[in-house]
């Protein structure tokens, strides 16, 4: 969440105005290969990149307004190692990237630390 951000608020994708408790415009965009197609929106990086989980794994997506998708980033992708809760992998890329905001799905699960 960025400084001037207020708490609970989102910023869509153009970085226009912040709405409380809704998420970016591209939170329900398609997700381009279909391997990731049923991955759910977790949240966005303070950098403004988004990110996704879908069958254990969480990766990072490129926004391509022009066919308005989301082009899942292969060098991101990273699994839940064995034991490992997704809100403990979320707590770990808050830590390292930082989160400029979650979805209502990143924020159930970060609540599911050990």
């Amino acid at each position: 969440m960025r400084d001037d951000q207020p708490p609970g608020t989102a910023r869509d994708p153009t970085g226009d105005a912040t709405t409380p408790g809704t998420d970016p415009a591209f939170d329900d965009w398609p997700i381009s290969e279909g391997e990731h197609a049923g991955a759910s929106y977790v949240g966005t990086t303070t950098g403004g990149v988004p990110v996704y989980h879908g069958d254990g794994t969480v990766f990072q997506g490129r926004v391509d307004e022009d066919n308005r998708e989301i082009v899942p980033d292969r060098d991101t992708e990273r699994e839940l190692e064995p034991g490992e809760t997704l809100g403990e992998l979320l707590e770990e890329m808050g830590d390292t990237l930082g989160w400029e905001s979650l979805s209502e799905y990143g924020e159930r699960h970060r609540s599911d630390e050990k």
